[in-house]
């Protein structure tokens, strides 16, 4: 419970650092946006759109992720965010890919459990690992 109680104030802490940092306003949005229609989807029982938008959404800030950690560092760089600023802000970034990825996963196995999947034409594995 102590580790789990630990976890959620990391990851407030992490998401206000998110909120706060102009360097994360893109991913912070393109996650944003998803999750509202990812909601509204599973509601609505459209596991398999669901599961493709989360997927989507997963893919295209695993895209972005080493750009924008390119901006942060550059940043420092130039005297524009202190390092502990920055190491803040890239352990939001890579929250934040994390939590597209688990959002891509929970999608990935809802669509397995209700059977709506088209056999052959979805995925077999979920979406990403879960090494980082």
């Amino acid at each position: 419970m102590q580790r789990l109680h630990e976890r959620c104030d990391e990851g407030l802490q992490r998401a206000l650092t998110t909120s706060s940092n102009v360097e994360l306003e893109e991913l912070e949005s393109i996650l944003d946006i998803a999750i509202d229609r990812i909601i509204e989807l599973l509601n609505a029982h459209q596991w398999v759109a669901a599961g493709r938008l989360a997927n989507t959404t997963y893919q295209q800030i695993n895209r972005l992720e080493q750009a924008q950690r390119e901006l942060i560092y550059r940043s420092v760089a130039l005297g524009d965010m202190t390092v502990s600023e920055a190491t803040d802000c890239a352990e939001a970034l890579r929250w934040l890919t994390r939590v597209s990825r688990h959002i891509a996963r929970i999608c990935f196995y809802l669509q397995q459990a209700d059977g709506s999947a088209v056999r052959g034409s979805e995925r077999s594995a979920p979406p990403g690992n879960l090494s980082r």
